[in-house]
């Protein structure tokens, strides 16, 4: 008794579209939320100042600004370091914004580990809340004024990498937040996404099970020249029998 083999749909595995563009708005997420931590320890935005004019080039000062509203302000004469108390206690944002992050990154990871409707929405939640965090950040540092910060010439802005990792993890929680709701706002495009990372997907499967990409090509080649080789001998030996005859 023979079995057919399965047909070639059938030995693919199966790949929810919908579940798929969901996994990578999760892991779109996941990584904005670890360029995001990088802003509660380093400064996001240094403003330096240098005064040549009072004859000693060593002078100046350095204002450093974290986006959860520390500002330090550093005298690099005689190496003063004084944290600014003029406006609220910026410990409190710090606590939020560490506990924003935490909740985006448990819940994405809980829609990797058990997806469904409910995490989804758990997930876009959490998501839309360390948006809020880090492109209120993320907009006050593009838009801050250095005039105003240091009312002196020479003023130098400087936006560090924890800044740049800020501007990016905004980015990466819009696309997460589009890839989450998409499915659900707008399931034809969403699922036309879907369609196409399948087809590649597949595709680059198939190209991995093909003959042509296996180790051993060049012994089938060995064997198909050998062959060819015996048939054109074959040929010879019939042409100089008939030619005796």
């Amino acid at each position: 008794m023979t079995v057919d083999p399965a047909p070639p749909a059938a030995r693919n595995d199966p790949i929810d579209r919908t579940q798929l563009v969901t996994h990578v708005g999760a892991v779109a997420g996941l990584v904005g939320v670890l360029l995001a931590a990088t802003t509660t320890i380093w400064p996001t935005l240094v403003l330096s100042l240098r005064m040549p004019e009072v004859g000693d080039f060593t002078r100046g000062s350095e204002r450093r600004f974290w986006a959860w509203g520390r500002d330090v302000v550093s005298y690099t004469s005689h190496g003063l370091v004084l944290d600014d108390d003029l406006g609220p206690h910026p410990l409190p944002r710090l606590v939020l914004l560490v506990a924003v992050l935490l909740l985006a990154a448990v819940s994405l990871v809980g829609l990797l580990l058990r997806p469904g409707r409910r995490s989804e929405l758990l997930g876009a939640t959490c998501t839309a809340l360390a948006l809020g965090a880090v492109a209120a950040s993320a907009v006050w540092r593009l838009s801050f004024d250095d005039r105003t910060a240091m009312l002196q010439p020479g003023v130098r802005a400087v936006t560090t990498a924890a800044g740049w990792c800020e501007t990016v993890a905004a980015v990466l929680f819009v696309v997460a937040l589009a890839l989450l709701l998409g499915p659900q706002l707008f399931p034809r495009a969403s699922g036309a996404a879907g369609s196409w990372v399948a087809e590649s997907w597949r595709r680059v499967r198939e190209l991995d099970d093909a003959p042509g990409s296996q180790v051993g090509f060049t012994d089938d080649l060995t064997h198909d020249t050998d062959d060819r080789t015996d048939h054109r001998t074959d040929d010879r030996t019939d042409d100089r029998g008939a030619e005796r005859r």
